[in-house]
């Protein structure tokens, strides 16, 4: 009877695996917190909006739309800024995922080829044993 498959590299294919999904995590927040800036962002264009249409006509009312109306461009300059930090990130967040995704699949592929390796021999042993077989038989 042949001994069960071991593949020497388990503990090596675990570890690329963990890393893998560690990877995928990080990717997965920095995409998150990317869509919430982007959140932000919408809702200080609905703010802008909504101060526009609420505008009064009277010079007060102009000018603390005005300033209402620059805070919000501060805020959204500030959001773009940030933005495109969150952009960075999730890029670099994805390349290291992708990465460590090539790196499972090369250990997994290798698995593979071993596992085809052991099959077959194990196939050889076992045609060889059943020609001996056949051969005492005959024999006998």
């Amino acid at each position: 009877m042949a001994k069960a498959f071991k593949f020497r590299l388990q503990p090596v294919l675990d570890l690329r695996a963990r890393e893998e999904d560690e990877q995928k995590q990080i990717f997965g927040d920095a995409r998150r917190r990317r869509l919430e800036c982007e959140a932000e962002m919408v809702a200080l264009n609905q703010e802008r909006l909504k101060l526009l249409v609420g505008a009064g006509s009277s010079l007060e009312a102009r000018l603390n739309l005005e300033n209402r109306m620059l805070a919000l461009d501060d805020r959204e300059a500030d959001q773009q800024v940030i933005m495109g930090v969150l952009m960075d990130e999730e890029r670099a967040a994805q390349e290291a995922w992708l990465q460590a995704r090539r790196n499972l699949q090369a250990m997994e592929k290798l698995r593979e080829n071993r596992l085809d390796e052991w099959t077959a021999e194990v196939a050889r042993v076992e045609q060889i044993e059943m020609d001996d077989w056949a051969t005492m038989r005959r024999t006998a």
